[in-house]
């Protein structure tokens, strides 16, 4: 697939040792990944090894395949920008009964109230012991959002992003994205006079393997906004590069 083996024993000694130097995840976070490793198969990383520290890795949302997948199987810790609906108990409650299992999946009224309840609690309660940021769309609060991450950042914390627009798509190719997301670049970079590195990450669901791009950044004398247009079309590009290295996209 392009990738040498010393690239992906790079991955795991590389993403491994600097997974031993601050791993955040919470005591429930970890036994429940580890239940679902031991009942799920194994994917490999492919990809260079890189040093570069905080990252932001992007990904493809897949309705759901990207995000378990990345959480399951990442060496290295990251915090997952997670809808602020699904961090809080009583609000995940109501998004899932108003519209993942009543609209989405059209179950009816009494198996939607039952679900949401018996599930609300332990997924909000997941997402805090893996200190995922809340994602607050359309709202005042997202600014939120942007501070939390950069604090983050600046521990040399990692974040994981997924941008779909439309989530609930489960085709390899990456279509229309958020490009908010960029802003973390602005704002990091005010507080370290530092670039970002944003790194694509690829799920494959052909190759039962997580591939990562090179990093990409912002370039110096080039305006922010112009320059976010082409940093959000670039990573698009390149994540579907590597879906079609990885036969996933023709």
């Amino acid at each position: 697939m392009g990738f040498q083996r010393e690239e992906r024993i790079g991955w795991y000694l590389g993403l491994g040792c600097l997974a031993l130097v601050r791993c955040f995840y919470g005591t429930y976070f970890r036994c429940m990944r580890f239940i679902v490793r031991s009942c799920t198969s194994e994917y490999q990383l492919k990809g260079a090894a890189d040093t570069a520290a905080p990252k932001v890795f992007i990904s493809h949302h897949q309705n759901m395949y990207g995000p378990i997948v990345s959480m399951k199987c990442l060496p290295e810790p990251v915090h997952l920008w997670v809808l602020s609906h699904f961090c809080n108990t009583k609000t995940c409650y109501n998004h899932l009964k108003n519209y993942t299992f009543s609209e989405r999946f059209g179950w009816g009224r009494l198996r939607t109230f039952l679900v949401a309840l018996l599930v609300s609690s332990p997924v909000s309660r997941l997402m805090k012991s893996a200190e995922a940021i809340p994602v607050y769309r359309e709202s005042k609060k997202v600014m939120q959002t942007i501070e939390q991450s950069v604090d983050f950042l600046c521990k040399e914390e990692n974040i994981l992003i997924f941008p779909d627009i439309d989530y609930t798509d489960d085709n390899s190719e990456m279509r229309d994205i958020y490009s908010g997301f960029l802003y973390l670049e602005k704002y990091y970079y005010e507080k370290t006079g530092k670039h970002l590195a944003f790194v694509p990450l690829y799920v494959s669901k052909n190759c039962h393997s997580i591939y990562f791009g090179k990093e990409i950044y912002f370039r110096d004398n080039v305006s922010f906004l112009e320059e976010r247009q082409n940093v959000s079309k670039f990573i698009r590009n390149n994540l579907n590069d590597l879906a079609v290295l990885c036969g996933d996209l023709k």
